[in-house]
């Protein structure tokens, strides 16, 4: 007989959530949209005396991921939170390149505040004492493409999107996207456009509230000129990062710098 879940959360998806295997009929059971997440207990284990619990992901009727977990009492704690869309695919990049639908042209010596969106995974961990957490599960509910920044020899290959842009802040399409805020600073004598944002991912903590997801901070690009040329260069001001990949532990704010001397 499957049972509520515990959640320190209040019923939404990101956030703690807590399964006793107290009672060996009993189970956990998440739903995001097509896919189902449950955890079941297999009981004690005879000789370390650890409970054993058993984590699947379903695709609607079709298991597509298991895993075996332990712990030292009878409760296993899950951490659902959204993530850099960079782990699904595992190996492949670790930078994203947003294009966006409507292209910006920014005057000579003017700054511009806007709003925009990236696409984020769910990432699933797995937590212990409170402070150890590892990445057992990363699910990708939007379309992963990639493209290359650059030319084909010494190129950046980079996590792919086609994004809007706004005025105000807009809300962003739950488990798909994280709201992301950007300012533009044009250094330059000259009108210029910019159709694309390369932004380096791989240690950002995506916040959220409410189930929707955003990266606290701002993205920053500023024009100039060097050498007869036009550069744009990003940066990721005050973002919040993991310790490590695998954690859920924040480290210190910190400001992550890329530079895009191949157009923008």
């Amino acid at each position: 007989m499957d049972r509520v879940l515990e959640t320190t959360t209040k019923g939404e998806i990101f956030g703690g959530h807590s399964f006793s295997g107290g009672i060996s009929t009993n189970s956990l059971l998440l739903k995001i949209n097509d896919y189902t997440l449950q955890v079941t207990t297999e009981g004690k284990n005879d000789k370390s005396r650890d409970y054993i619990f058993r984590y699947k992901r379903h695709l609607r009727n079709a298991t597509i991921m298991e895993k075996l977990l332990t712990s030292g009492t009878d409760t296993v704690t899950l951490c659902i939170l959204p993530v850099p869309p960079l782990y699904a695919s595992k190996n492949v990049s670790d930078h994203l390149c947003l294009r966006f639908k409507s292209p910006i042209v920014v005057d000579q010596d003017q700054k511009l505040d806007l709003y925009t969106e990236m696409p984020i995974e769910i990432g699933v961990f797995k937590q212990s004492d409170g402070k150890r957490n590892l990445l057992i599960d990363c699910i990708s509910l939007c379309k992963q493409q990639y493209t290359l920044y650059g030319t084909p020899e010494r190129g950046l290959i980079c996590r792919y999107k086609e994004t809007e842009v706004y005025a105000t802040e807009a809300e962003n399409s739950k488990f798909e996207s994280a709201s992301l805020r950007v300012r533009i600073l044009n250094e330059t004598d000259k009108i210029i456009q910019i159709s694309k944002l390369i932004i380096p991912t791989s240690t950002i903590v995506i916040d959220y509230s409410d189930d929707n997801a955003y990266v606290s901070g701002r993205v920053e690009i500023r024009v100039g000129t060097s050498f007869g040329k036009d550069i744009a260069n990003v940066q990721l001001i005050s973002a919040k990062v993991w310790d490590s990949e695998s954690s859920t532990v924040k480290s210190k704010e910190k400001t992550l710098t890329f530079l895009m001397d191949k157009g923008f």
